[in-house]
């Protein structure tokens, strides 16, 4: 087992020796009974400091007014997407979202940047004052 990160660990299997990525809450629990580690604990453990990078987006809609973007989180399994609020993302990973959106050939894409009035056709960076994010960033 190799650490990615504080919360993304690669694996191998001992019997294919394949070699995956995973959250740090989708590995099995192993504790000795002295350490009294709980899945309480676990969990807590698993979700502190956010720990959460983005692997790649997927989709975009307007759902209740929102504009929602379908996140595949590194480290976890297809079917585990979620769809976040576009807002969160815009202020999280501005750059990596954007840049996306942009690359996107949706009306539902060109829809949201004209809310963010950021101009579809035009390759310009988008200044990030909370730092630069970069594919995989953390959430």
């Amino acid at each position: 087992m190799n650490v990615v990160n504080d919360w993304i660990y690669e694996v191998e299997d001992l019997v294919s020796h394949t070699k995956c990525e995973v959250h740090a809450c989708r590995m099995k629990l192993y504790a000795e009974s002295s350490l009294n580690v709980d899945e309480e604990l676990f969990e807590q453990s698993a979700h502190d400091g956010a720990g959460y990078e983005v692997e790649d987006f997927l989709d975009i809609h307007k759902k209740d007014g929102t504009w929602e973007v379908r996140v595949r989180w590194r480290g976890w399994a297809t079917g585990d997407e979620t769809w976040e609020p576009l807002q969160n993302l815009m202020e999280d990973v501005p750059v990596l979202v954007t840049r996306w959106l942009k690359s996107t050939n949706s009306e539902a894409a060109c829809q949201a940047l004209q809310v963010y009035n950021i101009d579809h056709n035009v390759e310009r960076e988008v200044s990030s004052d909370v730092g630069s994010d970069s594919a995989g960033a953390a959430v």
